[in-house]
């Protein structure tokens, strides 16, 4: 379900509403997520045909994928906690570096945040409340 090439319109007015935003951090991220719904089609309806916490979850393989390797007579292997977590086929998996994989992983959260609003009939843009504890 991918999609045949990015809406330069869509991506001009991404652009726009970038430049409020000073860290490339956010920039990444957001960029990510965009590329995961034009690239991969991976729009919320698509999200939504997955379990409620797979994107959750997904995000936190890729969080921790520095963690989820280790090495066994030479052979880099994912461990048990990987396979316990990882919601799809492990070839879906595509380990980058730490960075990257932070990238995609937060992208994949505020894929899940969105899902879980549309789940829950959210209609705040924000949190309701932040605690100070």
């Amino acid at each position: 379900m991918k999609a045949n090439n990015i809406n330069p319109d869509v991506t001009e007015a991404v652009d726009q509403a970038l430049e409020v935003f000073t860290t490339a951090s956010v920039h990444n991220v957001l960029r990510e997520r965009i590329r995961q719904i034009q690239e991969e089609g991976y729009t919320a309806e698509q999200d939504d045909l997955s379990l409620n916490i797979a994107l959750a979850e997904a995000a936190g393989c890729y969080a921790l994928a520095h963690r989820m390797e280790t090495t066994v007579s030479g052979i880099q292997m994912k461990t048990s906690a990987f396979h316990r977590l990882w919601p799809w086929a492990p070839a879906e998996f595509k380990k980058r570096d730490q960075r990257r994989n932070w990238v995609i992983a937060a992208a994949l959260l505020l894929a899940a945040i969105d899902q879980y609003d549309r789940a829950h009939s959210t209609t705040t843009q924000e949190d309701d409340h932040v605690d100070a504890e």
